[in-house]
C-alpha cells in the first residue's frame, strides 16, 4: 500500500464567526517566519501575527463589521488561505 502525503491546509472554524472567536489550524509543521493576516472585503489588514506559535488557536475579532474575510497564512514564501463569514 502506498500513502500519499496530503497537501497542508489551513483550516478555521466556524466559517461563520458568531461569538467573536475564530479557531484554525494548520497541518504542516511551521517555520519561525509565518505569518497570518485577516483581510477584509476590500483587502485591508484588520489583524496581523507573526512567529511559529501560529500552527493552531484562536484569533479574538471582536470589533470587526459583518461581512466577509480571508484569512492568509505564509508559511516558507507559500501561501494558505481560508476564509470566514463575521454575520
Amino acid at each position: 500500500m502506498h500513502l500519499e502525503a496530503q497537501a497542508p491546509q489551513l483550516l478555521v472554524y466556524p466559517t461563520q464567526v458568531t461569538d467573536q472567536t475564530l479557531r484554525y489550524s494548520f497541518t504542516a509543521p511551521l517555520g519561525a517566519e509565518a505569518l497570518l493576516a485577516v483581510y477584509n472585503s476590500t483587502g485591508q489588514v484588520v489583524l496581523r501575527e507573526h512567529g511559529p506559535q501560529l500552527a493552531g488557536g484562536e484569533l479574538r475579532l471582536p470589533n470587526l463589521p459583518m461581512g466577509w474575510y480571508v484569512v492568509q497564512l505564509l508559511v516558507n514564501h507559500k501561501s494558505y488561505s481560508a476564509r470566514f463569514y463575521r454575520p
